[in-house]
């Protein structure tokens, strides 16, 4: 009945079903978001903004002293090939240069602006009666 693979496909695939995976459910050593107050939530957000804003800047010095060494040194070459193999190169350096820093950048506008809202969603909200 079963169709047959050539030699290298048949030692892959095996002839008995796999063993049925446990049911047993497996602890998380991952923190869930009821394990953190608010207030943690809004100290983790402002701490994940201040190390991805500290990585745009750094990236964005980093962009800038790439693009002022690539225009203070032209291509001495006369070829057309080499030329343009290099502009395409350089282009593609500042570029990816450019979009590391511009990610880590949105990701800490993203990260304030959620610490906001967190602290803007914990001050409206009714104190909890005890």
């Amino acid at each position: 009945d079963r169709p047959q693979f050539p030699r290298f496909f048949r030692t892959t695939m095996p002839d008995s079903p796999k063993p049925a995976k446990s049911t047993k459910p497996t602890k998380s050593t991952e923190p869930t978001d009821e394990v953190f107050d608010p207030m943690q939530r809004i100290l983790r957000g402002l701490t994940g903004t201040l190390v991805a804003a500290t990585i745009a800047s750094f990236l964005y010095g980093v962009t800038g002293r790439i693009i002022v060494k690539f225009a203070s040194s032209p291509v001495t070459s006369d070829n057309v090939t080499v030329k343009n193999l290099s502009a395409a190169v350089r282009t593609l350096v500042i570029g990816m240069s450019a979009l590391g820093t511009f990610i880590f950048a949105f990701a800490a506008t993203g990260l304030l602006l959620l610490s906001v809202k967190t602290a803007i969603d914990l001050l409206g909200r009714e104190p909890s009666e005890s």
